[in-house]
């Protein structure tokens, strides 16, 4: 199996240098883990990002057949998961994908998808991120904010969808969502729902009409139909 490259640290062990990427996978020589055999999914291109910061001690590669699957469990497209630049780290075996600020990447997230911990990390600045998901044809006026990337996509299919990469808004996204609209709808997972009643009272500071959508579910767990129905009887 052809070396890509080696002298990278390894996650599992904490090892500096002793992770090389193959061909097939991850091999290290420290604590002798190897990666499965990655399955590139077809039609879902190879993303390299730019910025921010130390992304060079990142591999990015196409999506292996394990995150697509997990991906399509929520009923994602292979067109949605490709304009969205999902993508797969094969350093930590995690999947990938930016954090915009409008057009710009801020940074990025990595989801872990086999129930390891800690579920997500990031990298740059999310904060004041602005990662706007659009829909085709826009059937409800308002931003409904929601926490994940798969959430927003979902939701985007009907509604402009605001994803905040988990449950703050910042004094930024407060302006910048007055700016855009006069209606913010709030649509957290279920644990969260006291977290939306106080950022709904802040943004009445700004000026910005807040409702706030209650779910058993969280948002990527319906269907396209039921996000419709949910929104519109709001």
């Amino acid at each position: 199996m052809p070396l890509i490259k080696a002298g990278l640290p390894c996650e599992s062990c904490g090892s500096s240098d002793a992770l090389a990427i193959y061909s097939d996978g991850t091999y290290c020589f420290s604590c002798k883990k190897h990666t499965l055999k990655l399955v590139f999914a077809p039609n879902i291109p190879t993303i390299t990002f730019r910025s921010p910061k130390n992304l060079d001690r990142c591999n990015f590669w196409s999506l292996p057949k394990e995150a697509m699957k997990w991906l399509k469990k929520y009923g994602l497209t292979d067109e949605e998961i490709s304009e969205n630049k999902f993508s797969w780290d094969v350093i930590s075996n995690r999947l990938v994908y930016p954090i915009k600020n409008t057009n710009s990447v801020t940074g990025y997230e990595k989801r872990e998808i086999t129930g390891g911990t800690p579920k997500t990390i990031c990298q740059g600045r999310k904060v004041d991120s602005f990662h706007i998901i659009q829909p085709n044809k826009e059937e409800f006026k308002g931003v409904v904010a929601v926490e994940d990337i798969i959430s927003a996509i979902k939701v985007g299919r009907v509604a402009k969808a605001l994803c905040l990469f988990g449950s703050q808004v910042s004094l930024s996204q407060y302006n910048e969502i007055s700016r855009i609209t006069n209606l913010f709808i709030l649509w957290l997972d279920l644990d969260k729902f006291n977290q939306a009643v106080k950022i709904a009272q802040k943004a009445k500071s700004f000026r910005i009409e807040t409702k706030i959508i209650k779910t058993d579910l969280d948002p990527k767990m319906y269907s396209t139909e039921e996000i419709r129905r949910t929104i519109n009887e709001i």
